[in-house]
């Protein structure tokens, strides 16, 4: 009788523990200015952001933007991030950086991503192809800015920001 009731109770616990993993997962408010939009790089604020951080540890300055067919290039090869819900189990948030446009287009990295609970930091874990596994350790970015058009975040130990705009 006992070892009927132990395994009766192991199964009800694996049931309890898959349907868990399977609730879809509702957007906070601040995830929902994230979510189903491309963010494209903000080419000449991230060369901004680089150049002042240059010019804070060497003195040195400079005014790089770039223009006209260099810009154009220049956005066509930055990645850009979707984030959004699995689409096999939408309990687990997931991002894919994309390069290109149209049929030049490719996914250059995915993985997944949560937001924290003050909506003031974003993880992101992206996956190893190689491996066939995701990261370890997380990619923790704090959210600078964050409106329906602009993000703006700096990676843990980086100087620089990183600017999109939605599109």
């Amino acid at each position: 009788m006992k070892k009927i009731i132990a395994i009766l109770a192991a199964a009800m616990s694996i049931l309890a523990v898959a349907s868990c993993g399977s609730k879809e997962h509702k957007y906070t408010e601040t995830e929902l200015l994230l979510v189903d939009k491309n963010w494209a790089p903000d080419v000449n604020a991230n060369l901004q952001s680089s150049n002042e951080a240059f010019e804070s540890s060497t003195g040195i300055s400079s005014d790089i933007q770039l223009g006209g067919d260099v810009k154009t290039i220049g956005d066509f090869l930055s990645g850009k991030y979707f984030f959004g819900k699995d689409t096999e189990d939408p309990s687990i948030l997931v991002y894919s950086i994309t390069t290109g446009k149209g049929l030049l287009s490719a996914t250059t990295g995915a993985g997944r991503w949560e937001m924290s609970a003050d909506g003031k930091t974003l993880f992101l874990t992206p996956y190893d192809y190689e491996a066939g596994a995701y990261a370890e350790t997380p990619t923790r970015c704090e959210i600078v800015e964050l409106t329906a058009d602009k993000l703006v975040w700096k990676e843990e130990g980086s100087r620089v920001t990183k600017t999109f705009v939605a599109e």
